[in-house]
């Protein structure tokens, strides 16, 4: 819920990947494509490994490139990117070079995880309003 709910009040700006099935292939085209502000990931601990160097590279330099026969792109991009994990346990077992530029909240209450969104989301200057929406609709 909490994906989709970014992804509707910033349809334009997101790009929403499935991560059982992305491929870093398909990552790279739609980054390039859309140029998202935010990346919304779902099942994060399902993506392979390929698909997940993807995003390590983007978090580390801000560069996307991809490299085809005689054709490379490349290009600078800045999006947040958000990611749901339903398995701790796999999560766990992902490179921790990876692991270690993401920020990771479990949070069980219903209240106390709306709070810490609000409150996460306006350190990152989202107005107050829309970061109670997107808190509510998760």
């Amino acid at each position: 819920m909490f994906l989709l709910a970014i992804n509707k009040y910033y349809k334009k700006d997101s790009i929403f990947v499935d991560g059982t099935k992305a491929s870093d292939a398909g990552i790279l085209n739609k980054l390039f494509d859309y140029e998202p502000k935010y990346l919304l990931i779902d099942e994060i601990e399902k993506m392979n490994r390929p698909a997940r160097n993807v995003l390590l590279n983007l978090l580390e330099t801000g560069i996307v490139t991809s490299t085809l026969k005689n054709d490379t792109r490349s290009m600078r991009l800045d999006p947040w990117m958000f990611a749901t994990c339903n398995d701790i346990e796999k999560l766990r077992r992902i490179e921790p070079s990876f692991l270690s530029r993401l920020q990771c909240l479990k949070v069980d209450a219903r209240e106390q995880f709306k709070t810490i969104t609000v409150q996460r989301l306006k350190q990152e200057k989202i107005e107050t309003e829309l970061a109670q929406y997107i808190a509510e609709n998760l």
